[in-house]
């Protein structure tokens, strides 16, 4: 498609292709040819120049939804690292552990699960940054409409999130952490109802792929799922899950679990609320199972990596409470009563049974309802 393009327009602009002529006759009428071209070659992302695109289109530049994630995710990591993991800047409030103990309840969940949730989280982020600034998925409509600005959205409310927990303002940290799962859980809904991408290359007798020929029997449409931006796209279902998907249903799952985490913490700091935090506490674990459990039965496709981080985050919580045994700290003893303590012990083990079995329970009732029909379809 390159080599085709480049010669055409070496052809209409008179041997170098970035050289053009002043005369504005000209200019509109090279212009209109190469219109004409693209419109009959059916090519949506044409290798032009700046300069090219300038002169000869109607294309108008501005900042990329790739650009302003891959901005506001570096961003994300510098911030982290600087406030969060070094403590640069905020030695007077005490580190990340002094926080959190001070805020102790028994939500809290073992120290380590906090640094290495979000590593990962942001590990899996990373490799999307870098799928969508390949030629082949730069444009795919998953990420420009599905995705789109909402990664921006979300990092952005976690910039916010990071500075208020580590300056210990635990209020201001649950109102970003809020915006963060509104902004998470739009992203997600926009990608529920994104088609996958599902395409195979492989070549026909002609030379030719079977998706290209599929796509050039379609017409261009922005709400189509087959557009010609995913015409050079080519991939499996399960890998545009792990790299288009995965990521942000892990960190939607993870910011619930740390919104109701900041609402407990809130809970500790403000005298009026103590009282009401044992009914908060449990409120919150019967709150994140639903949630885990909701997911998994209403939507069409179950959406498996939520109740997945939320059995992970509460098994946290669980390790936590462990090794307070055979009895709690002095802060949680000071709060909670013991029929409260057994009952929030009980209920964050089931949660974390709970989710990991019934989720893989539905797991194998879904694909293998799943493999049935596309086998009967395949027949």
């Amino acid at each position: 498609m390159r080599s085709r393009l480049d010669l055409y327009r070496a052809s209409i602009f008179g041997g170098d292709s970035g050289t053009v002529t002043t005369n504005d006759t000209n200019r509109m009428s090279r212009q209109s040819q190469l219109e004409d071209y693209l419109r009959n070659q059916r090519i949506s992302r044409a290798t032009l120049s700046r300069r090219d695109l300038q002169e000869y289109t109607d294309v108008k530049f501005f900042v990329s939804p790739n650009f302003a994630s891959l901005a506001s995710f570096i961003t994300v990591l510098a911030v982290m690292f600087c406030l969060g993991w070094m403590g640069w800047g905020r030695d007077v409030r005490g580190n990340y552990r002094d926080i959190s103990l001070i805020s102790e309840n028994l939500f809290t969940p073992i120290l380590w699960m906090v640094p290495a949730t979000w590593i990962l989280i942001f590990a899996s982020e990373a490799i999307f940054i870098l799928f969508s600034f390949c030629n082949s998925y730069s444009h795919i409509s998953i990420i420009q409409r599905g995705i789109g600005f909402h990664f921006f959205y979300v990092n952005c409310c976690q910039v916010g999130w990071i500075i208020s927990y580590t300056f210990d303002i635990i209020w201001l940290a649950f109102i970003w952490m809020l915006l963060n799962v509104i902004f998470l859980l739009w992203l997600n809904v926009n990608l529920y109802y994104q088609d996958h991408i599902d395409q195979i290359p492989t070549l026909n007798r002609d030379g030719t792929s079977q998706h290209q020929q599929r796509s050039s029997s379609i017409t261009t449409n922005n709400n189509s799922p087959s557009s010609l931006d995913d015409e050079n796209a080519s991939m499996t279902v399960v890998y545009e899950w792990l790299i288009f998907r995965l990521p942000f249903q892990l960190h939607l799952g993870w910011a619930i679990f740390n919104l109701l985490l900041n609402l407990n913490e809130m809970a500790v700091r403000y005298d009026t609320w103590k009282t009401a935090l044992p009914q908060i506490s449990l409120i919150s674990l019967v709150t994140l199972w639903i949630i885990g459990i909701f997911v998994l039965f209403f939507p069409k496709y179950p959406v498996f990596p939520i109740p997945l981080i939320i059995a992970w985050a509460a098994g946290g919580v669980w390790i936590q409470l462990v090794n307070q045994s055979p009895s709690p700290s002095a802060a949680i003893v000071s709060i909670y009563d013991d029929l409260t303590i057994n009952r929030f012990y009980g209920g964050i083990i089931a949660t974390t049974v709970e989710h990991v079995v019934i989720a893989f329970i539905r797991f194998v009732y879904y694909f293998a309802n799943s493999y049935s029909l596309l086998h009967r379809e395949g027949q």
